[in-house]
């Protein structure tokens, strides 16, 4: 591979924040190219790859997935037979055909039938009134039965896209303002996904924008600008000692992505960059649990010290991070093979066939795929996560009634 550029691989391997590529690293098939250039040299063809590899495992989870069978049609199997022989026998003792219509009549299993597929529609309509796609019943009726619920964390326990989450302030001389104020007038007119981040932190702020002269990229480290007579200069680690600027921050943070900013040669700022936890979250995760939900657990292609650090945030206790999709519906198999039924929550391509391993996929509606939308079971037409409690309430509910 040649050339370089920054690479969304969320849909393959759900990492929250662009990744830079350069000459000689590995491109994945099916993620997108959001800044720079590159030429890419194919060394996986067709089924191969890891896109294709979902594709397969997307498959074999289907055609594996058990069917689910009613309770009622267990029961109308062995009752029908049963009510024959007993009309035949009264008839035989009787010859007193109008007893046995009316014992047909009575002891018909159509009402037994015919009671649950109303009950099962009027919750599909209720749900569905709330935003919440059921694409049967029986994922309804199983969903009541549910102990276990995987999340996916980036897009579905997490907004999926970067944030700025803190400012260090390392020159006293500045205020939070007048650096975010510096920042974003020299980001303006990058389009690096990491520019967005502090974009939006600036307009949250409501700091005022200046036109930035000599603007220049260091394509893969950051960019340079002067904004009102001061000269900036913000990216990586590696563009700060290229310009010999010393950087000495007050505190690491192995979970979010430090972009650095100096002023005049000077280091003046870090913004700490991360993917937010999504609005609703932890009150969602609470209430599943006093709804009877026993394990949650996060799977996540992230490293190990984000994964930890959204998942404590959020109260979960189990996660697994650095998961590939084959490693999702790994996990999902190894919960069903101790008996637990188990309902994944995701958005992204990769989550595709662990939502069709697991006894009941949900997918988030705006922000998934198309292909985790298809995957998946029940679709929660806005990406509130308390539309996955509700869910599992009127799930309940429905179960109650039948």
């Amino acid at each position: 591979m040649a050339g370089s550029g920054s690479v969304n691989q969320a849909p393959i391997t759900g990492e929250s924040v662009p990744v830079e590529k350069n000459s000689g690293t590995e491109v994945f098939a099916g993620t997108i190219l959001e800044l720079g250039a590159l030429d890419v040299e194919m060394t996986k063809a067709g089924k191969d790859t890891v896109f294709s590899r979902i594709i397969a495992l997307v498959e074999e989870a289907e055609s594996s997935k058990a069917p689910i069978e009613k309770l009622t049609d267990k029961v109308a199997a062995w009752l029908i037979p049963v009510v024959f022989v007993f009309v035949l026998g009264v008839y035989l003792l009787t010859k007193d055909v109008k007893l046995v219509i009316a014992l047909l009549i009575f002891t018909s299993p159509a009402e037994l039938g015919l009671a649950t597929p109303l009950v099962t529609i009027s919750a599909i309509a209720r749900a569905a009134r709330e935003g919440i796609l059921v694409k049967g019943g029986k994922f309804l009726e199983e969903l009541a039965k549910i102990k276990t619920i995987v999340f996916d964390k980036t897009g579905t326990l997490t907004i999926g896209k970067p944030t700025v989450n803190r400012v260090e302030i390392l020159d006293d001389s500045f205020t939070e303002k007048e650096l975010v104020q510096l920042a974003a007038s020299a980001e303006n007119r990058s389009s690096h996904p990491l520019a967005n981040a502090i974009l939006m932190y600036a307009d949250n702020m409501g700091a005022s924008l200046s036109e930035p002269t000599d603007f220049e990229v260091f394509k893969g480290k950051g960019i340079s600008a002067t904004i009102n007579n001061k000269k900036v200069l913000i990216g990586n680690k590696t563009l700060m000692d290229d310009h010999t600027i010393s950087v000495t921050v007050n505190s690491e943070n192995l979970t979010d992505t430090a972009i650095y900013m100096a002023v005049d040669g000077n280091a003046a700022s870090v913004f700490y960059v991360s993917d937010a936890i999504r609005p609703g979250a932890k009150e969602m995760i609470e209430e599943l649990k006093r709804s009877g939900v026993e394990n949650i657990i996060m799977l996540t292609g992230d490293n190990p010290q984000t994964a930890a650090h959204v998942s404590g945030q959020l109260g979960i206790t189990s996660f697994r991070a650095d998961m590939l999709p084959e490693d999702k519906i790994k996990a999902i198999q190894e919960l069903q093979s101790k008996g637990e039924k188990v309902a994944m929550v995701g958005d992204g391509i990769n989550d595709a066939p662990a939502l069709v391993q697991a006894n009941v996929g949900i997918s988030m509606g705006i922000v998934g795929t198309q292909a985790a939308m298809e995957a998946a079971d029940i679709v929660l037409v806005e990406d509130k996560l308390e539309k996955i409690a509700r869910s599992k309430a009127i799930s309940k509910k429905s179960i109650q009634d039948n």
